[in-house]
């Protein structure tokens, strides 16, 4: 009585394991085609005319599997409410078997809002003694939940400008990413830019006025995103050499724009 009236009647919710039934192995719930990411969890009963798939919403020691491979949760998928999302850009591919193990509690509430309590009194009795109920419980479906997959894998990309000259504004270039979980950051993580030269840890952008002539060898930029993913951009090089004494007394944009008036590219 005392949970009955904590529930408030038939108004809340609550979860209750079935003794009789209460497992997942090895389930299928569906099969890959190679678009489809968002698949509910549901036991078949495999009744000869009619079988009945029962969702099941709340679940515990979950197990995934896409074709008999172990998924991993946050990585290939997420769970929420008896769903699972795979990511999009990792569907299950067509004919592979999604299959759960697991653990489950269904959702019921109490059919009525109250119950009548008897008090008979035994034969050369004189105290009475209570009984309340049968107390009957009506299973409730659980809605489906606003549910995202995992983000793709984070990747970094990006085509070094691997010569500079001393003094003069490097060309430049911009490392990007997609994937992982936006924001993204960018760091040198082995080897260091030529002194003049930086690093936009926000966009990206490799830019400055090289001072040193050089080389410098080995650098990997890093990408890290909010959930701390990485991704390294290969190793690469950058040479600074000395200018030419024709471009520092006239200036590479001078000697750039006369080669060009006479059809030459530089």
């Amino acid at each position: 009585m005392a949970h009955l009236l904590g529930r408030r009647g038939s108004s809340r919710l609550f979860p209750l394991r079935d003794p009789l039934d209460n497992t997942l192995t090895d389930e299928n719930i569906g099969t890959g085609d190679g678009e489809t990411t968002e698949f509910q969890i549901t036991k078949t009963y495999a009744d000869a005319d009619r079988p009945y798939r029962r969702p099941l919403a709340i679940v515990s020691n979950l197990v995934v599997k896409v074709g008999g491979v172990t998924q991993v949760e946050t990585v290939d998928f997420n769970h929420e409410d008896g769903w699972i999302a795979f990511r999009d850009d990792q569907p299950p591919a067509a004919g592979l078997a999604i299959t759960v193990s697991c653990d489950f509690l269904i959702p019921v509430r109490y059919e009525a809002d109250s119950n009548s309590i008897t008090l008979p009194i035994g034969p050369d009795t004189a105290n009475p003694f209570a009984s309340a109920g049968p107390f009957v419980l009506v299973e409730r479906h659980v809605p489906k939940p606003e549910l995202l997959g995992p983000p793709s894998v984070l990747a970094i990309s990006g085509t070094p400008v691997l010569e500079a000259v001393e003094d003069f504004a490097y060309d430049g270039f911009t490392v990007s990413a997609v994937g992982g979980v936006l924001p993204y950051t960018f760091t040198v993580h082995s080897g260091s830019l030529p002194a003049g030269i930086t690093l936009n840890s926000s966009t990206g952008v490799v830019s400055g006025t090289p001072t040193t002539v050089g080389t410098s060898s080995g650098i990997v930029i890093r990408v890290t995103d909010d959930v701390g993913s990485t991704d390294d951009l290969d190793a690469f090089s950058i040479e600074v050499v000395a200018a030419d004494p024709y471009i520092t007394r006239y200036g590479a944009k001078e000697v750039r724009d006369g080669l060009a008036a006479v059809g030459w590219n530089w």
